[in-house]
């Protein structure tokens, strides 16, 4: 049993997540950093998943199941701050798994960078339905607010490292939105904390993308990323029109890559394609790989339902 208060306070929010909280539970505490307590928020679930934190917690002391009814994850994760007791926090979403090292690496970035208020790491991106493939997010040494503007490289919640003084300061996340919960924090960091969000160099989580997840919704990202816009125009008065144009079309068509990765989104993705190009017509001379590989792929898959189509049969004539 580690110490109290311990370094670090992990937070899990969960609901009817029966099939993979263990795996989660597991993934922290296979941590080689030994000083940190499991923080789970059963956001009202109908499953057995209350039970399964209950025996866990029985076998391990450092883990503090709670309960609450459902509220969503943002909700979720602000009651497990309001419980925490550690320097720092750190969130893991129950279908999500981290590295042994990842807890010693972001403490170790810490001690190293007082200046840093948000620690993240690159992530292994596992998509489902693509052949077991998996590819690895760039570094990023620093992240400012025009790099949070249209898009999240932090990429998860679950790379959060957070110090707890900085949610202090600024608060936890918005309860209004229900996605890219995460994208706002950071962005609220940057741009209203004197502390920096930093990256690490090593590829410490894996995060599994599937269809009808929460981030597959389009929808209802695009309605957080616009209640986004409007607090980071109150954060950011001072950035020009131009700026807010570019990180629209920088949005819309991080959409459309995200649409053109899943079967059956043609029109989706052509949808976003229009609204980008619209916001910034210069778009693919500005990001010409991203721009070329979602044409490429819609083109594939254009012409790969063209050729799925049965083709009609010719009636022979006497």
């Amino acid at each position: 049993m580690t110490d109290y208060p311990p370094l670090f306070s992990v937070i899990i929010p969960v609901f009817n997540g029966a099939d993979r909280i263990e795996q989660a539970i597991q993934s922290v505490r296979a941590q080689s950093l030994s000083s940190w307590e499991l923080i789970i928020i059963d956001d009202g679930s109908t499953d057995h998943t209350l039970a399964l934190v209950e025996q866990a917690a029985a076998r391990d002391p450092r883990i503090r199941p709670l309960r609450q009814a459902n509220q969503g994850p943002s909700a979720a994760r602000n009651f497990g701050i309001l419980a925490a007791r550690g320097r720092y926090l750190a969130f893991l979403d129950a279908d999500d798994a981290w590295h042994p090292e990842r807890l010693r690496a972001g403490a170790g970035h810490f001690a190293a960078h007082p200046e840093a208020g948000i620690v993240f790491s690159r992530v292994i991106l596992d998509v489902e339905g693509a052949d077991g493939k998996s590819r690895v997010t760039a570094h990023h040494a620093s992240l400012d607010v025009a790099d949070l503007l249209a898009e999240n490289p932090v990429c998860t919640t679950s790379n959060m490292m957070v110090r707890a003084a900085l949610v202090d300061r600024i608060g936890g996340f918005d309860p209004l939105m229900s996605h890219i919960e995460d994208q706002e924090l950071l962005l609220r960091a940057a741009a209203t904390s004197p502390w920096r969000v930093e990256g690490i160099d090593r590829a410490l989580i894996r995060y599994t993308i599937a269809a009808g997840t929460r981030s597959s919704d389009f929808s209802k990202t695009e309605e957080s990323w616009h209640h986004l816009m409007r607090q980071a125009r109150r954060w950011c008065p001072e950035r020009s029109i131009g700026s807010w144009r570019l990180a629209e079309a920088a949005f819309y068509l991080n959409q459309a890559r995200r649409a053109v990765r899943q079967s059956g989104l043609w029109a989706t993705t052509c949808g976003y394609l229009a609204r980008a190009f619209r916001a910034d017509p210069l778009l693919v001379l500005r990001t010409p790989r991203r721009c070329l590989f979602t044409l490429g792929r819609l083109s594939l898959n254009a012409l790969s339902q063209a050729l799925s189509r049965p083709q009609p049969q010719l009636k022979e004539t006497m």
